[in-house]
């Protein structure tokens, strides 16, 4: 389909000092039919959080995507099936360790895209962002919250219903970019709006599409930033080639 990705999760300096395993996930897989992006954060107050995360990964990757070639409306349906049925396997996980499900608290932002359209599905604080040079613009930004680390779970009670979709043409869109809130400071020009820094996704484009641009490369960029949180970092980057 003509879509070079590269993406990595790496554990937060906070974490690091404090002997806290990553909590962050995050992966990718092109096919025939379509290209998926996903990362997730766990919950850092959750026992089990870290495997949330995993478990949505992977799920996203998996999840077998209905019919041919799919229209807007149907990805759109498709999109919330996809996070209900992750939410339900994460709850069988719980059920089988014998744990509660909001041990295994994970946000999560999903990426679909097939020749036609690009589709987003967002749980929680996680940033999406989607253009092409000099347009790069902010895909359903989280709503500010009355406190800081507040945000909405997979597991939660009502998670299916704050899901944040969105369907875009994909003949518009060069690069589509997803990433967990550890990188905000970093990446957003504004925090209240989320919209995003501008001079940092050319930057990153240009990089994905270079020969040399690896998993490694990114996960040794998420290694070296400075990005004041301490927190967790992923970052997954698809970009259009020639």
């Amino acid at each position: 389909m003509g879509w070079k990705i590269i993406g990595g999760s790496v554990t937060g300096k906070a974490h690091i000092t404090a002997g806290i395993i990553c909590q962050d996930s995050s992966g990718w897989r092109a096919a025939d039919r379509d290209v998926r992006l996903v990362v997730a954060d766990g919950a850092g107050s959750r026992l089990r959080s870290a495997e949330g995360a995993q478990v949505a990964v992977e799920y996203v990757l998996h999840w077998p995507l209905p019919g041919a070639s799919p229209s807007a409306a149907s990805l759109e349906a498709a999109l919330r099936q996809m996070i209900g049925d992750t939410r339900d396997a994460i709850k069988e996980l719980a059920t089988g360790q014998g744990y509660n499900a909001r041990e295994y608290a994970t946000t999560i932002a999903a990426g679909i895209i097939t020749e036609e359209f690009i589709a987003v599905a967002q749980v929680g604080d996680t940033i999406a962002i989607a253009g092409s040079s000099g347009q790069y613009k902010a895909i359903e930004p989280a709503a500010a919250t009355e406190y800081v680390n507040e945000t909405t779970f997979i597991t939660d009670d009502d998670a299916v219903l704050s899901i944040r979709l969105s369907i875009l043409p994909a003949i518009e869109i060069e690069a589509v970019i997803l990433s967990t809130d550890g990188l905000r400071f970093k990446i957003l020009e504004d925090l209240g709006s989320g919209a995003p820094f501008v001079p940092f996704f050319e930057d990153l484009v240009g990089h994905a599409r270079g020969a040399h641009a690896t998993d490694e490369s990114i996960c040794q960029f998420l290694s070296s930033v400075d990005d004041q949180s301490g927190d967790d970092k992923s970052l997954v980057v698809a970009v259009r080639m020639e």
